[in-house]
């Protein structure tokens, strides 16, 4: 049989070995934890600084593209609004519109250019038409077949980019040049 003494003996060694098992492992384990915190803090820490880098490389080339955007949109107004378009300064232009398009940039632009704008309706114009015609839309004014071919200029699309205000103001004055025969 087994004596009180040995199962004594058996349960102190359990709590023995379980007390030291409980003061190493605590100690190596808060080590081992607190390596793995700060190596997890350190990797957060340089990916926040690299994404800093990052987006302050793209602030400035950001600023940069925005400058040159706005030496470009410089240089093509002064381009446009140069010598080459002097000889339409006091011209006449008409337009006419489907209703729902709004015009007021492209009215703007050829104003600055130095064009008069006439206004046509959906009603044929009493008077004969000598002056490039801009007829704006998918469609065509009822009246556009009373206009000889060569007077006018038909577009879909109102877009704002500088080549087709270029091609637009180049066109009319094709036309003026043709019509009047000034070469």
């Amino acid at each position: 049989m087994v004596t009180l003494r040995y199962h004594f003996l058996t349960i102190a060694a359990i709590f023995l070995s379980l007390g030291l098992g409980i003061i190493l492992g605590g100690g190596i384990g808060q080590n081992w934890l607190n390596e793995k915190q700060q190596a997890i803090l350190s990797n957060l820490e340089k990916k926040y600084d690299e994404a800093m880098q990052n987006n302050e490389q793209l602030q400035q080339q950001l600023h940069s593209l925005s400058l040159q955007l706005q030496d470009t949109n410089k240089d093509n107004s002064r381009l446009v609004n140069s010598e080459h378009f002097v000889d339409l300064q006091g011209k006449r232009v008409g337009i006419w519109q489907q209703t729902p398009l709004k015009t007021e940039q492209l009215r703007q632009f050829l104003t600055s250019v130095g064009l008069e704008i006439i206004e046509l309706g959906e009603e044929a114009p009493v008077e004969a038409i000598y002056f490039p015609v801009i007829f704006i839309g998918e469609a065509l004014s009822g009246w556009s077949n009373q206009l000889e071919q060569k007077y006018w200029i038909h577009t879909n699309s109102l877009s704002a980019s500088p080549l087709e205000k270029w091609e637009l103001l180049r066109s009319i004055q094709m036309l003026y040049k043709e019509n009047n025969h000034e070469y």
